[in-house]
């Protein structure tokens, strides 16, 4: 099978201790963009965007399923979430074993999250990935350099990425950590602008006198009011010292938090704040402490803004292909296959969904529902249209 007919570029294979870092995996690989300049250096082709797949179900028959091992011969890569909680699930060693048995044991890459290879109480290595004296060179992300976890796991993806694509490393993350500095840069600028309201009396106080400071959280990058999740998720720490953190729950966007006795002498300090927030990019940053704090918050556009369904006939087999999708504000087609896979433009994204009208070979098609984003996904849902 050459490379432009793999249906998925890589299957992520995991156990579901572990499920937080293998979304986050399919994210990033789906999300990532190759630039241009960087694009021209790779040998062979190079998808229009990298799907993955990964399954969302334990393993309980006891082999894999006709289906799992369809999934694994049309994935050109297997990437291996290891921990020593992997290493001792059966279901991630038959995967393992199979993607061994196609003859590709060189397309397998372990990404280790926890552990240590080959080190007994916390090895994190399933011995399927060493069978025969196969030794396979695993990217770690404790071992990579960075002030934060987010960071040290984007800096591993990036490894991974250029193992996948043969590219040199360093190339590629010297582009990507721009978007870190940005990030920062834009709160820093907007914590600077309220730090200049600040009144006299207040830069007057005395050092060792309590006082309260107030948080605001504002959006950048968004036009629409988008929720956060609904299971009390997200939060912001903020971490004055070891003894010393306060956390709080984030019920929105744009929210104010009260922050009460802060010891005077961390006034006009920097402290770590980080910030987790459901359909936002992570935020780990330094902050000046004052009786007014403002934090910017950047949209994740994939959270509400990717669609990736199968679109089908009345009848619920036939494909609809070559469909228009009229958005109002833009328009996408599905392909010959009848999938629809487009991204709505952040400033247009809504949690609500969105109204379509639907035309194909003179007819005219409507949905039942507002068409959905799908960020949680193993596979594309299917929709049925209805001729009107």
């Amino acid at each position: 099978m050459n490379a432009q007919q793999y249906k998925f570029f890589a299957f992520i294979s995991y156990r579901h201790t572990d499920i937080k870092a293998a979304k986050r995996m399919q994210r990033l690989i789906e999300g990532y963009h190759l630039p241009a300049e960087i694009k021209r250096q790779v040998k062979g082709d190079v998808p229009k965007r990298f799907k993955v797949f990964r399954d969302t179900d334990e393993l309980t028959s006891g082999v894999l399923s006709e289906e799992l091992q369809k999934k694994l011969r049309e994935s050109k890569f297997l990437v291996v979430i290891c921990s020593p909680e992997s290493a001792q699930s059966k279901y991630v060693g038959d995967e393992i074993s199979y993607f061994r048995s196609l003859g590709r044991e060189r397309q397998i890459i372990p990404f280790i999250v926890s552990g240590t290879p080959h080190k007994e109480g916390c090895d994190c290595f399933h011995p399927q990935l060493t069978l025969g004296g196969l030794e396979l060179l695993g990217i770690d992300v404790q071992a990579e350099q960075g002030f934060c976890q987010s960071l040290r796991f984007h800096k591993a993806f990036i490894r991974l990425v250029a193992k996948m694509l043969d590219l040199d490393f360093g190339v590629m993350w010297n582009r990507r950590k721009r978007q870190f500095v940005r990030n920062i840069a834009l709160s820093v600028i907007a914590t600077i602008a309220i730090l200049g309201t600040i009144s006299y009396f207040a830069q007057k106080a005395i050092k060792e006198q309590p006082f309260d400071a107030v948080i605001t959280l504002q959006e950048s990058g968004c036009k629409t009011t988008l929720p956060l999740s609904n299971d009390g998720r997200d939060t912001l720490f903020l971490y004055l010292s070891d003894s010393d953190v306060r956390k709080f729950a984030l019920q929105s966007i744009n929210s104010t938090l009260p922050v009460q006795n802060i010891p005077g002498r961390f006034r006009a300090q920097n402290v770590r704040c980080v910030v987790s927030a459901y359909g936002c990019l992570p935020l780990d940053t330094l902050l000046p402490v004052d009786e007014q704090m403002c934090i910017t918050i950047t949209r994740d556009a994939d959270t509400y803004g990717r669609i990736y369904c199968l679109v089908v006939m009345p009848n619920g087999e036939t494909p609809l292909r070559h469909a228009n999708f009229d958005f109002g504000f833009m328009q996408a087609e599905t392909d010959s296959d009848g999938m629809l896979d487009t991204y709505i433009p952040l400033e247009h994204q809504s949690a609500n969904g969105y109204e379509v009208s639907i035309t194909a070979n003179g007819h005219s098609y409507t949905l039942a529902e507002p068409l959905r984003a799908n960020e949680d996904r193993t596979d594309s849902p299917t929709i049925i249209v209805n001729e009107k």
